[in-house]
């Protein structure tokens, strides 16, 4: 089963700039977790780059990629929320396990149809962002409620 996905509501601001970014507001304040979902992102922005230049072959290798970053970083984030004595730990990793399961999907379908396009990449831009908001927030609040500020951007 997928997770359910946010659409729609990130979509318009990703065609405009012509690439995928995190919203602000969806920063953790841990500077691993928000190094680590942007470089999630890099990733599927090099996907992005490569099907917009018909190198299809390279898209797909950056969506592996993306996949196996992604499980990587799932990975770290259940260590840091088991460190930090996060109490949805257990639901987060359903969801970890839920958002895996929608990337595959998603590689999966394109693959059944023979070809990338743009919208699979959409779809894993809104899991992403998804799995951000649903759940990394949750950290986000639990982190501030131990008495540690969210780490500010220089220049903020």
């Amino acid at each position: 089963m997928f997770a359910e996905v946010i659409t729609g509501r990130f979509a318009d601001q990703a065609k405009a700039s012509g690439a995928y970014s995190l919203p602000q507001s969806a920063e953790v304040g841990l500077p691993v977790l928000d190094q680590a979902h942007a470089a999630l992102l890099a990733r599927l922005n090099a996907a992005h780059r490569a099907l917009m230049a018909g190198e299809v072959a390279k898209a797909r290798l950056q969506l592996e990629s993306l996949r196996a970053d992604m499980a990587t970083h799932f990975d770290i984030e259940e260590q840091i929320m088991q460190a930090l004595g996060f109490p949805a730990l257990r639901q987060h990793v359903r969801s970890h396990a839920a958002s895996a399961a929608q990337l595959d999907g998603i590689c999966r379908a394109s693959l059944g149809r023979g070809t990338l396009d743009v919208s699979d990449l959409d779809l894993c831009y809104q899991g992403l962002i998804d799995e951000i908001l649903r759940g990394d927030l949750e950290l986000k609040s639990h982190f501030q409620s131990m008495g540690s500020r969210p780490v500010q951007r220089r220049g903020a």
